[in-house]
């Protein structure tokens, strides 16, 4: 599992930052999915970063999801 998780949120996009797991030399890593969504659904919001050295990952043209609309 990654370690010291961090990122930087702009209006239309995010960069994510980690450090490599503290037994990435021991284990074989093959790369990370990151998903997004409310809680824990992430349905099919999800980008797949293959190998082992990848520690960074850049999401542009994000956009504010709009509200549900509840009958009343």
């Amino acid at each position: 599992m990654p370690t010291n998780v961090h990122y930087e949120a702009l209006p239309d996009s995010i960069h994510l930052m980690w450090d490599f797991p503290r037994d990435h030399n021991e284990v074989v890593v093959r790369g990370y999915t990151v998903g997004w969504g409310e809680e824990q659904h992430v349905d099919s919001m999800a980008i797949s970063l293959a190998g082992k050295e990848t520690n960074n990952v850049q999401l542009d043209g994000l956009r504010k999801a709009d509200p549900l609309a509840t009958a009343t």
